[in-house]
């Protein structure tokens, strides 16, 4: 449901939400992406990447769906059947997965950032995650006031 767009809450309504109301966010921000090689200072450019994003993923959410609304919302045994090729049939892999959390984590905490203006760093810190830590303190120390 996190990415259903029929659904009233989740990441594509959080983007919309964001979307609609960037007019009274402030103009500069230094948001951590969801993709190891993107740092972007401004809402707009955020919105973009985030709808890109959501776009490029749109095969895996689509198969979440579907394997929810033909398997999982239903608690009835012949749903559960050992004959089911559920990953045959609607085939995930753990890199799906992990994007689509890095994803909605990477979208919570640029709103997080602002809305709030502050980031939780969530994941494990190596070299790249520390350089664009000091990219945005860097940027954010420059910002204009």
């Amino acid at each position: 449901k996190l990415f259903d767009q029929r659904e009233q809450t989740g990441i594509p309504k959080l983007i919309d939400h964001i979307k609609s109301s960037v007019d009274v966010l402030p103009k500069t921000e230094c948001f951590v992406m969801w993709e190891d090689s993107k740092v972007v200072d401004n809402v707009g450019e955020m919105l973009r990447l985030a709808e890109e994003t959501l776009i490029e993923l749109q095969p895996v959410i689509d198969i979440l769906r579907t394997r929810r609304d033909k398997y999982y919302a239903h608690n009835d045994k012949k749903y559960f059947s050992p004959d089911a090729k559920l990953s045959e049939e609607l085939p995930i892999t753990q890199e799906n997965v992990e994007k689509l959390l890095s994803f909605a984590s990477g979208v919570c905490n640029g709103a997080l950032g602002v809305i709030a203006d502050y980031h939780i760093h969530s994941r494990h810190l190596d070299t790249d995650d520390l350089q664009k830590i000091v990219l945005c303190a860097h940027k954010w120390n420059n910002r204009e006031k």
